[in-house]
């Protein structure tokens, strides 16, 4: 990769290189020395602080420690003798909430032998009658808190007693021994309600004598003063956690007593700089103080000059190189100046003759004689000349006649007088091209000079695509124009004000106006008046470009004052700047087909009436025959009744004769209501809706034959195929011909199948049998009302079964049909329409024959 000029810099010398190392190792060296100083600086203050925390703890223990010492005078001052408003009285004296913070109180331990108990309690009862000591024990030895001040804080330590818990009387003992103030090791306060570390601070005092040796310390130890101490109200009295530059963590020996090295201490830093541990002895006890450095320490006593010795040393350094590298370079940057600067005067002139190539003109220059100087790429296409062929040459080549021999006389001309007839004007002439053709062109001529030398520049543009567009596009106006006043129908354009700027001879006609009448006119001159406000506002939407189009049927107004109806079609035309031109509107003759519509609203006003009327006639016939049915029937039960009356009284002595007329008596009336029953039904085929429901062809012949009761003898075939249909007449019609088949059987046993299969949209149910067939002569007049093949003796029936479910089926849209030889056997054959989209589901091609 070729490296740019301003980066090809001189090689350094050795001089170079022991300058810039030399400089390198002292900005090294300044660097380590400040780092260390810095380092020693936070390392002794961590120290300071470390132990000045720990100082501070010793100095407020020791003022403690003094005010133990003060309780024990003033015990002794009052002659070993003093009760509790004397101790209080101390207290405010010494005012141990200002002068001491931290400490929790300061109290009276008494030692009490079991034979003293009863007089002491005597004693302290005159003031304290509820005072108690407690709890129960088993020393030899009684060491109540008689008196703790300030007492609201302290209620539940009185009467205490410190025999009870090995780490309180432990101490007792040893500052009773050792005659000097003693420490506990940690313990809970009965007073702190937070169950946090505490401890207590023990200060003996005894009887009056020589107190040398531990022996006689334990003969003339009387009591002790103490203090409770809960430990972070200690440490918030001796040492508040603000801006400080340590945190602390502190142990009595191995357990803890107070922590402040966790987040939610003030600055906790958990990556801290230092860290430490410092042991001290504190009144019988060892403390461990755990010591670590905050956030404020590292703020405070972070530095940045280490780095910036270091930053700022290499920073000399590079510029120490880049001087070097730059003085070494200066001999060379001349030539290679020189070098760039012809680089990019070629770079431009490739860039310049590549931007001329590419230009959708053609540039021509001559000199004042007419010679062609240079031919661009674009010329080459347009004219069909190479450059060598038309360089050095005339431009007169290019013209066709008679400017080809007027050119020469124009340059001249305008040389002589400055009159400009072509320059600095753009032009549309003809030009030539090398086969000979002659196109249009537009052409532009301007003048320059290059060192006093004129020349001039053309810049042409070929207008051949233009011109045969142009004429292409009149060449389509014509024949658009010649098919539109050649149409049947009207058409009109409307400019922007709603003036009719063009229509044909049909619309002309069908207005009964002439075209020179109707141009001109205002679209609203023709619309009727209560008609014009509407769809005006509708073109004037068109018009402004807020609707696309317009569709609209509308009565017009003829010159002769009678209105047409027509269907008015109209959109906008725009311009290249989609700018909206005019509207072209379409006008269709409706007339005919407004007539036929309102003779249609006419026809379906009385179709209306006349379904009102039939719905009437319905309504009446429906009531008809139920009052009909009912006032037959109550005859015909009144006959059936008597003749079973007449049977029970006369059994026995009536003929046989006559036994047998009552029988038949009894048997034509329940015929004659059957027949009712059967014209009912019939009547009300088709009256009533039923929806469509799924069901199983072999469960639904399988139910009809157990609700029959069809006989053992007779056995039931019939396929198991799922059907989407209504229902209830689907069932009375499979009833009536499988009813039809068993009553007109001739045979006390037979067969009868039921199959079915899907042909031409229709569901093809056949119910055959094979009992007596049905002639061919009687199988249409058997599907009429009151038809039977037997007498009706014979036969119990209404000759209604199949006139009804022929009925079923045609109000569907079905039929039925009869195929029988008259011999043997026949099948009723039903084709029932299939609903849209209805598939039957199941196998038919096995029947599952069934005894019923």
């Amino acid at each position: 990769m070729k490296i740019p000029d301003y980066l090809n810099l001189g090689k350094l010398g050795p001089i170079h290189w022991l300058v810039v190392t030399a400089s390198l190792l002292l900005t090294l060296g300044a660097w380590h020395i400040s780092s260390r100083e810095a380092e020693e600086r936070r390392r002794l203050q961590f120290e300071f602080q470390s132990s000045q925390i720990v100082a501070l703890t010793i100095e407020r223990m020791e003022k403690y420690e003094e005010a133990l010492w003060a309780g024990v005078a003033a015990i002794q001052s009052h002659g070993h003798d003093i009760d509790v408003n004397v101790w209080k009285e101390f207290s405010t004296t010494l005012s141990i909430e200002n002068r001491f913070p931290g400490i929790n109180g300061i109290g009276v331990v008494h030692r009490v032998t079991p034979d003293q108990l009863e007089k002491y309690l005597e004693k302290e009862r005159e003031h304290r009658p509820d005072f108690h000591i407690h709890p129960d024990h088993d020393q030899d030895a009684f060491w109540p808190i008689a008196y703790v001040e300030p007492v609201e804080i302290n209620r539940q330590a009185v009467g205490l007693d410190m025999a009870h818990e090995s780490h309180r009387f432990e101490a007792a003992l040893k500052a009773r021994d050792s005659g000097r103030v003693q420490a506990t090791a940690p313990i809970v306060l009965v007073q702190d309600e937070e169950k946090t570390p505490g401890f207590l601070l023990y200060a003996p005092y005894f009887r009056e004598g020589n107190i040398h040796t531990e022996t006689e310390r334990r003969k003339r130890f009387e009591g002790m003063v103490y203090a409770p101490f809960i430990m972070h109200k200690l440490m918030r009295g001796t040492l508040e956690n603000r801006n400080r530059l340590v945190n602390i963590r502190i142990f009595d020996e191995a357990d803890l007593l107070y922590d402040e090295l966790s987040s939610d201490s003030a600055d906790f830093d958990d990556d801290p700089l230092f860290q430490t541990q410092i042991t001290t002895p504190m009144y019988g006890r060892t403390w461990v103080f755990a010591v670590q450095t905050t956030e404020l320490f590292r703020q405070r006593y972070s530095t940045l000059q280490p780095t910036l010795i270091l930053v700022g040393g290499i920073v000399i350094e590079g510029m120490l190189v880049c001087l070097f590298l730059i003085l070494g370079h200066s001999g060379q940057r001349a030539d290679r100046l020189a070098e760039t600067i012809t680089k990019d005067l070629k770079d431009s002139e490739t860039k310049l003759q590549t931007t001329i190539d590419q230009m959708m003109e053609g540039l021509i220059t001559i000199n004042p004689r007419g010679t062609v100087l240079s031919f661009s790429k674009t010329a080459e296409r347009i004219f069909e000349y190479t450059p060598d062929e038309v360089i050095g040459q005339t431009v007169n080549r290019l013209m066709p006649e008679p400017f080809k021999s007027e050119h020469d006389e124009y340059v001249a001309r305008y040389l002589r007088t400055g009159e400009k007839k072509l320059i600095g004007k753009r032009r549309i002439v003809k030009a030539t091209k090398k086969s000979g053709e002659v196109f249009p062109i537009e052409l532009a001529v301007n003048e320059a000079t290059s060192h006093g030398e004129r020349y001039f520049i053309g810049t042409v543009r070929d207008l051949s695509e233009k011109a045969r567009a142009e004429e292409t596009m009149a060449q389509q106006q014509a024949l658009l124009d010649a098919a539109v006043h050649a149409s049947s129908s009207g058409f009109a354009m409307v400019n922007r004000v709603g003036q009719l700027i063009e229509v044909n001879e049909a619309l002309a006609s069908w207005l009964g106006y002439t075209r020179d009448d109707l141009i001109g006119m205002h679209f609203a001159q023709f619309l009727p008046r209560d008609k014009s406000d509407t769809l005006m506002h509708q073109m004037e939407g068109l018009l402004v470009g807020d609707n696309q189009n317009l569709l609209q049927e509308t009565p017009f107004k003829r010159q002769d004052g009678h209105l047409v109806w027509g269907l008015l079609s109209a959109a906008q035309v725009r311009d290249s700047q989609d700018q909206t031109l005019c509207a072209v509107c379409h006008f269709m003759d409706i007339q005919v087909e407004k007539a036929l519509q309102e003779e249609l609203r006419h026809r379906n006003k009385e179709l209306v009436q006349t379904n009102r009327d039939l719905k009437k006639s319905n309504e009446d016939l429906d009531q008809f025959a139920y009052i009909a049915s009912h006032d037959l029937k109550a005859p015909l039960n009144a006959i059936h009744k008597i003749v079973g009356w007449l049977e029970e009284d006369c059994a026995g002595i009536l003929p046989e004769d006559s036994t047998e007329h009552l029988g038949l008596l009894r048997s034509r009336s329940q015929r004659m209501m059957k027949l009712l029953d059967d014209l009912l039904m019939y009547s009300r085929v088709g009256r009533a809706n039923y929806s469509t429901v799924s069901f199983n062809l072999h469960e639904m012949v399988e139910d009809l034959a157990h609700l029959m009761g069809v006989s053992e003898s007779f056995t039931l075939r019939s396929p198991e195929v799922d059907l989407v249909l209504p229902r209830t007449p689907f069932e009375l019609m499979l009833r009536n011909l499988i009813s039809n088949a068993i009553k007109h059987h001739d045979k006390k046993q037979g067969r009868i199948d039921v199959q079915y299969r899907s042909q031409d949209g229709n569901h093809v149910i056949t119910v055959a049998d094979d009992g007596p067939g049905i002639p061919p002569a009687l199988q249409e007049k058997a599907l009429e009302m009151f038809q039977t093949l037997k007498p009706r003796d014979q036969v119990e029936g209404s000759g209604m079964g199949l006139a009804i479910t022929q009925k079923i089926v045609r109000h569907y849209g079905g039929e039925i049909t009869i195929q029988s030889d008259g011999v043997r056997g026949t099948s009723m054959i039903v084709r029932w329409p299939k609903i849209a989209d209805e598939n039957p589901v199941g196998t038919v091609s096995i029947p599952t024959e069934q005894a019923s």
